[in-house]
């Protein structure tokens, strides 16, 4: 049983929009950093985890509430003797809803095709390299308040998201396993802040 005692997730993201209306285009970018300790029961061995992740993408108004868009995205995480590094490509559209002046809701739904390779140090000289590729399908929750016409402070928290992936051994595409999954996450972890600023706001 794994007990988590120190979990750091930093997000810090930016947007930049013309005005909530359509016809109007925006660009956005958020960088994830994550540190997190755990130790392992009985032996209380510590594991400690390190990543990094970016997200950049553009997006067009094709209502005055609907935004569709894409983007690129990459992320590395690494732990004891594993590390792996991933791509994605990722389309999107995302509504807002006004809740009252300057606050909206922003329910966006993901849909990713991720691609990338994982390592894991042996100790015996021999390093095996696993290929990962798949879908990913996610629907997340959001919040938005703008302070004036250009800063914007916006909330996420947790997700419901479907994976379907295949990881193959590098050296033997005939060995595979495809793993598919569905979670469901509204947990403090899962967290993320963002801070925007707004421009190209349309007369």
């Amino acid at each position: 049983m794994k007990k988590i005692y120190l979990l750091i997730l930093i997000t810090f993201s930016f947007s930049s929009y013309g005005q909530i209306a359509e016809g109007s285009s925006f660009i956005e970018g958020r960088f994830d950093f994550l540190n997190q300790k755990t130790t392992t029961s009985p032996s209380d061995t510590e594991i400690k985890t390190n990543g990094f992740g970016a997200i950049f993408g553009v997006g067009s108004f094709i209502s005055d509430n609907s935004a569709i868009g894409g983007g690129v995205s990459y992320s590395r995480l690494e732990f004891d003797d594993f590390n792996s590094n991933q791509l994605g490509l990722n389309v999107f559209f995302q509504r807002f809803k006004s809740i009252r002046e300057r606050f909206y809701f922003t329910p966006r739904i993901n849909a990713s095709y991720v691609f990338g390779k994982s390592e894991f140090d042996s100790g015996f000289g021999s390093n095996p390299e696993t290929k990962i590729s798949g879908i990913e399908l996610s629907w997340i929750p959001g919040f938005q308040y703008a302070f004036d016409e250009k800063w914007v402070l916006g909330a996420t928290i947790g997700a419901i998201s479907y994976s379907n992936l295949t990881e193959k051994d590098s050296e033997n595409s005939d060995n595979k396993v495809t793993e598919s999954s569905f979670n469901v996450s509204m947990l403090a972890n899962n967290f993320n802040l963002t801070v925007q600023y707004y421009f190209g706001k349309k007369d």
